[in-house]
């Protein structure tokens, strides 16, 4: 009835800001190891887990979760050492042939060390022995002490004429067996024998002219001549 209308605004607002959330994205917290290194001794590799919490900040208010795994591993392979299982190095001989001369046998004594590899990261030792010994008897020789041969026959007399005595010889060898190896030489007599034989020599006698026999004439006669005597 020809009244004044209102002034101002048909609408307005209050702050409410404090019953709303802000929203937040979710971000990851730093990783944290969960063991120590965890090692594969058959390859020499190892790995380090590791795990991470959606915490920083976590989502809210609507906001997106973390993206991507919240495990994962770290490559300690220089902490890890491979499983060696030992092996035996060549043979080498510790001395010359050995030898027992009395049977002529001999062994050349030798030794090996578990060091192609040596045994590590929790391998297996080497089996069997560290040392061993070869045949060598071919180089040994067999102790063998001399012994008397059978006596020859005995030689022929030898004399001297100025004194009509003679002597024969007979003569054995030390070769059944000949010593060998360090063997004793012949015992029991000596390796010549000798004894007289004057019986079958004589004094030398030089010849010496008799006494003149008597004269006597050798006459012829026929002719009446002279004769000789």
């Amino acid at each position: 009835c020809g009244g004044a209308s209102c002034s101002g605004s048909l609408t307005g607002k209050d702050d409410c800001s404090s019953s709303c959330c802000k929203t937040a994205h979710g971000g990851w917290s730093d990783w944290k190891y969960t063991s120590s290194c965890v090692c594969d001794h058959a390859t020499g590799t190892g790995y380090r887990p590791k795990t991470r919490s959606c915490t920083s900040p976590a989502p809210s208010c609507g906001g997106r979760s973390c993206s991507g795994s919240s495990t994962g591993k770290d490559d300690c392979s220089s902490s890890c050492c491979k499983t060696a299982h030992g092996g035996w190095s060549d043979w080498k001989y510790t001395s010359s042939c050995v030898c027992d001369h009395a049977t002529g046998t001999g062994y050349r004594p030798k030794t090996r060390s578990c060091t192609s590899p040596a045994p590590s990261c929790g391998g297996a030792s080497c089996s069997g022995s560290s040392t061993g010994r070869d045949d060598c008897s071919s180089s040994c020789c067999k102790t063998v002490h001399g012994g008397w041969n059978f006596w020859s026959s005995w030689s022929e007399c030898s004399c001297d004429p100025t004194t009509g005595t003679g002597t024969k010889v007979r003569k054995r060898t030390c070769t059944s067996p000949s010593p060998a190896c360090g063997g004793e030489t012949c015992s029991g007599g000596e390796g010549m024998e000798a004894r007289a034989c004057d019986d079958e020599c004589c004094i030398t006698t030089h010849g010496g002219w008799g006494e003149w026999s008597e004269w006597a004439c050798n006459c012829d006669f026929e002719t009446r001549e002279g004769g000789t005597r």
